[in-house]
């Protein structure tokens, strides 16, 4: 069985996870969000001119993937950006009220490069780089990010029905990742809660990646709440916080994936 820790630098054995679906986990956290449920995107690997995804099977904040037959395992604790991953990130900024940062992790030829934001009760983490497999000559690039958050699994009734922030992810090729088209995209992030109906409507607008590339808005209409959270075709998220003042989650969509954070006007 493969452990290939993306935190190698704090001496674990275990690395970090995502998915489709929701996970939770009752253990503490040293953090200052202290997530209590995760929601982790599909490992996406790309070797040579094929592309790869799978979706993670998850024990509590412990992620395992398929990689090449062999398991890729993941803690989703240390991907954390207000917890463990807090020392290796650098060049803090904010925008639209979410504090973003990037960091590289390194140890011996391995190396991932992490880009991270955070708010108050929420906070997710973007991974990529390049994993050896096999018999360790042949290798392949990755990418996967998990959103994590305080929640305390109700939905909200009351009060502001619109919530507002940022997305951000890559885009990439359908089949080949070229550095060209490997482009950070952000954009802006709205979640709007029927309260009446119990349901919510999510979408991204003002899409660009770094070169000025822009894409279509996405929506995501009458999404189910449930337990705090809400689920849509490649779209999965959670309102945070004691009184529901943050909603954040990921997404896996063609050509680009990724994470939102967004937070109650």
């Amino acid at each position: 069985m493969r452990f290939i820790s993306i935190l190698f630098l704090l001496g674990f054995l275990a690395a970090c996870g995502g998915g489709g679906s929701a996970t939770s986990s009752g253990s503490a956290v040293t953090s200052d969000i202290s997530p209590t449920v995760a929601w982790p995107s599909h490992l996406r690997t790309f070797w040579s001119a094929y592309q790869y995804e799978d979706a993670p099977r998850c024990d509590g904040f412990t992620c395992t993937y398929d990689f090449f037959g062999e398991p890729l395992t993941f803690d989703i604790d240390e991907l954390d950006p207000t917890g463990a991953l807090k020392p290796h990130l650098r060049g803090t900024r904010v925008t639209n009220g979410i504090s973003l940062a990037t960091g590289t992790v390194r140890e011996g030829d391995l190396e991932f490069e992490i880009y991270a934001g955070w708010s108050e009760y929420q906070g997710f983490t973007e991974v990529t780089g390049t994993v050896p497999f096999g018999d360790g000559t042949s290798t392949a690039d990755i990418l996967l990010t998990v959103a994590m958050g305080y929640s305390n699994f109700t939905n909200p009734v009351a009060g502001s029905a619109t919530w507002r922030g940022i997305m951000v992810g890559r885009r990439y090729a359908e089949r080949y990742w070229h550095e060209q088209i490997n482009r950070r995209v952000t954009g802006d992030a709205t979640v709007t809660a029927d309260f009446t109906d119990l349901n919510v409507d999510v979408t991204f607008s003002r899409i660009a990646d770094d070169r000025g590339y822009t894409l279509a808005d996405q929506h995501w209409i009458d999404l189910p709440m449930y337990d705090g959270g809400f689920e849509g075709e490649g779209l999965g998220g959670q309102f945070y916080g004691p009184n529901h003042e943050e909603a954040g989650g990921t997404f896996d969509l063609p050509g680009f994936s990724g994470a939102f954070a967004t937070i109650r006007q």
